[in-house]
């Protein structure tokens, strides 16, 4: 069964450049990782601090590794 993961950050004010840096470094490596599917992230339009990040895996276990 696949798994959605979702992780809901809030970043402190001014470091949303240096947070979505390190997201893209993250995925990047995501990317090449057994059982990944897809990721996206997502920024609340009545609060640009809050970030949200959803992946899709085959399986929880994968994503656990």
């Amino acid at each position: 069964m696949t798994a959605k993961i979702i992780i809901d950050r809030k970043v402190k004010k001014g470091k949303v450049p240096d947070f979505l840096k390190l997201l893209g470094e993250l995925r990047r490596k995501a990317i090449s990782a057994d059982g990944y599917i897809t990721g996206e992230t997502l920024q609340a339009s009545d609060d640009p601090y809050n970030l949200i990040v959803v992946s899709t895996w085959r399986s929880a276990d994968e994503w656990t590794k």
